[in-house]
């Protein structure tokens, strides 16, 4: 038997009746919100298969909140980030390039949700409005327009993205991303597609009364940094998001008949995971520390595309882009800049571009 002062034996007590109310909220509200929760719409099928292999191919991948500071003019000291040092110089990298919300809102404000519809259409996000699983409303100006209300409102998945100007000059496309529904908005207009629904990263993705229940009891004894289960359960899961993200990029990369792939990964995004096969753990050091960390999962995830560009003999077709829909919104520097790496086939020269420039010009420039 263990025994134990009558005194902590009562505090416990009191510190478990205390949580009793937050338990029982946890399990009601896990019952109400499966209960009420609208069917979600289903992804439309995938477009048509153009015959044969296009001569010049196209791998935009985006990594989430990455860093240009960070990653490269102040990157901190013991990172090293072969993959992506190599691919840079043997391409054009630009060392200024602005985050295409840049000058319309501050770093800190910026997101993923007005930063990559922007990106995709080529232009200037003024607002967007959410309307339901399916739809989100985009008022958008062309480079060089001056910001209007009036502006035609699309909405996500209309003609006039990437994905439906590749198709129109006959092209396969494909899309793999996290945080956005881009099969369910994209689906008609793209060959290939991954995308796995998104949920808050504070709570259960269980859509079934069982383990929402148990997800959602767990979390409430983790943090962001410390999990008495061992990797947060919002970790594992994105960490899980990352492998499955991969997995999609490496099969367009190796895929002749794809035209232009788009590859939005979750890293070095938080919530920050871990890997020992990666390196040491910062689990618990400060926010700026981890993200430090994170920069290995972007390093690994070029190689490995990379890679699979190489195994399916690719090379000398296959132009890489590498860029963000914002920097590190945390960094408390109120730098715009994103990395923007540009790699063309039978190229082996590195350029280094200092102008500034909007990365609003990425899909004029893949097409």
């Amino acid at each position: 038997a263990i025994w134990m002062p009558t005194r902590i034996v009562a505090v416990l007590r009191a510190a478990a009746l205390a949580a009793t109310p937050c338990l029982a909220i946890t399990l009601l509200g896990s019952v109400y919100y499966l209960s009420t929760q609208a069917p979600l719409p289903p992804d439309p099928p995938l477009a048509q298969r153009f015959a044969g292999s296009p001569p010049l191919r196209v791998l935009w991948i985006l990594f989430d909140d990455w860093d240009e500071r960070l990653t490269f003019s102040d990157r901190a000291a013991g990172v090293h980030l072969p993959a992506i040092d190599d691919l840079a110089n043997h391409s054009f990298m630009a060392t200024r390039a602005l985050s295409v919300q840049a000058g319309r809102m501050k770093l800190y404000d910026m997101y993923t949700s007005g930063a990559v519809p922007s990106l995709l259409y080529g232009k200037f996000l003024n607002w967007e409005k959410i309307d339901d699983a399916k739809t989100m409303q985009l008022n958008l100006v062309s480079p060089g327009e001056a910001p209007s209300h009036a502006a035609k409102i699309t909405d996500l998945g209309a003609p006039g993205s990437i994905f439906d100007r590749a198709r129109a000059r006959g092209w396969n496309t494909a899309a793999a991303g996290w945080y956005l529904p881009y099969c369910r908005v994209f689906g008609a207009q793209l060959t290939d597609c991954y995308w796995d629904m998104r949920y808050l990263l504070a709570y259960s993705a269980s859509t079934d009364f069982v383990h929402a229940a148990i997800d959602e009891t767990r979390m409430l004894f983790e943090t962001s940094s410390f999990s008495p289960f061992g990797p947060a359960l919002q970790d594992v899961r994105h960490f899980d998001e990352y492998k499955a993200l991969l997995a999609a990029g490496q099969r367009f990369a190796a895929d002749p008949s794809t035209g232009i792939a788009l590859i939005h990964f979750n890293a070095p995004h938080a919530p920050y995971f871990y890997d020992p096969k990666i390196g040491p753990s910062l689990r618990y050091g400060v926010q700026g520390a981890l993200y430090t960390e994170a920069l290995r999962y972007v390093d690994l995830a070029v190689k490995e595309i990379l890679a699979s560009v190489h195994g399916a003999g690719l090379d000398d077709r296959t132009a890489i882009i590498l860029s963000s829909d914002h920097p590190f919104r945390y960094s408390g520097t109120g730098d715009s800049h994103v990395p923007f790496i540009v790699h063309l086939p039978g190229s082996d020269a590195g350029v280094v571009w200092s102008q500034e420039f909007s990365t609003v010009v990425t899909a004029d420039l893949a097409m």
